[in-house]
């Protein structure tokens, strides 16, 4: 159950460790020769004698968690942002402890300073670069920024609440509920994929896709859809397989619509089957809202028709 968020922690350590320390820091800590230089290829590229380095300071650090690894901070001095650079929130664990020393002591930064920082530093460029916003300001805003303030749902999370569904379908034996996780499924596929709020997921119409131009490709079950072809493939699939065993309105062309009245489902429908899809999953830390889903989609919305 914990795998993910523990290993993801320890990724991000490693990362760590080398943007913010030399070895003659790390020589402090671990059994380490501080002559020896830090690899800035990464550790997959590294070689072994690299790696056997790099996992025995790792053995060292969290033997006595986390007086060790407290200490790493403090002899580096640096921001939180280099620490968790590429932080999706699911090593809480690990994040959490970064936070509270590196921010422990610090005045209290509002969002209303942060959005101040931001705005001025993109007014001089396209891009925030969350360094040079600190340089300007002497600010660490990183856990401030849009992407930390809403999260983003990796890949991982996205594949994890897809297989919780297929548990689901096979683990059941009624044919209507069945058919209503298979809706559930097609549907959080498409949201995320087209990027759609709740009111246009529930807007959607079947003649909102062109499917005739993809019915020789086959849907692939054996990985959730990351392009929009893949998505309209199981649009498909949905629309001749799984829409007519649900009780639908002659004149009703609504893509997803509720067993119970056969009209469309509605937003709150739509949210309440998503969160309970998530819980259903254990993915509350991971999945922490509906925007979280789509805001940081793989493709963006674009032409449904084309």
């Amino acid at each position: 159950m914990h795998s993910i968020p523990f290993f993801n922690g320890m990724r991000l350590l490693i990362g760590g460790l080398h943007s913010a320390l030399k070895a003659a820091d790390l020589s402090a800590i671990c059994e380490l020769d501080s002559r020896w230089k830090l690899s800035r290829l990464g550790i997959e590229s590294a070689s072994l004698e690299h790696r056997a380095a790099i996992f025995t300071c790792l053995e060292q650090i969290t033997r006595d968690w986390p007086s060790q690894f407290l200490q790493l901070l403090k002899i580096s001095k640096k921001p939180f942002s280099t620490w968790c650079h590429e932080s999706s929130g699911d090593a809480f664990w690990y994040e959490a402890l970064v936070r509270r020393e590196c921010y422990s002591g610090r005045a209290r930064l509002s969002l209303t300073e942060v959005d101040a920082i931001s705005n001025w530093h993109l007014s001089q460029s396209r891009k925030l670069v969350g360094k040079k916003a600190r340089e300007i300001a002497g600010r660490d805003i990183a856990r401030f920024t849009r992407s930390a303030r809403y999260g983003i749902v990796s890949n991982d999370s996205y594949e994890e609440l897809m297989i919780s569904l297929d548990h689901e379908i096979a683990g059941t034996q009624s044919k209507n509920e069945r058919s209503l996780l298979l809706r559930d499924k097609v549907m959080f596929a498409t949201a995320r994929v087209f990027s759609l709020d709740l009111g246009d997921l529930a807007a959607l119409k079947i003649g909102d896709f062109d499917l005739t131009a993809i019915n020789d490709l086959p849907p692939q079950f054996n990985y959730p859809p990351i392009t929009s072809d893949e998505s309209k493939a199981w649009i498909s699939w949905y629309v001749t397989t799984i829409r007519p065993s649900v009780r639908v309105n002659v004149d009703e062309q609504a893509l997803f619509v509720s067993p119970r009245t056969g009209r469309a489902l509605g937003p709150t429908s739509v949210s309440g089957r998503f969160c309970r899809a998530v819980g259903a999953a254990g993915l509350e830390r991971t999945i922490k809202s509906y925007t979280w889903w789509t805001k940081h989609s793989l493709t963006p919305i674009g032409n449904l028709t084309t």
